[in-house]
């Protein structure tokens, strides 16, 4: 998966999550992210991070955070928290 280090890499790195959450059994979190990144209309970008990072938030506490989706969820949060974007 792709490397997060700044809020540019969220929206690529949320967009390879997706698939891999659905490959993994995860398909309810994977279609709240899919209709939150495709289906929803945002007034700002700050409003998105905030919503990906509740969500993500959210479903973390069902991931193991050493595992490669548990790993890069605790990364996205981390970025979108320390960019100051919500």
């Amino acid at each position: 998966m792709k490397n997060i280090t700044t809020i540019q890499d969220v929206y690529p790195a949320v967009e390879e999550l997706i698939p891999l959450l659905k490959e993994q059994g995860y398909t309810e979190l994977s279609c709240i992210l899919e209709h939150r990144m495709h289906e929803v209309t945002w007034t700002s970008a700050s409003e998105l991070y905030e919503e990906l990072r509740d969500v993500l938030c959210d479903a973390m506490s069902k991931f193991d955070t050493t595992d490669e989706i548990g790993y890069q969820m605790k990364k996205l949060v981390a970025v979108i928290e320390a960019e100051g974007c919500i």
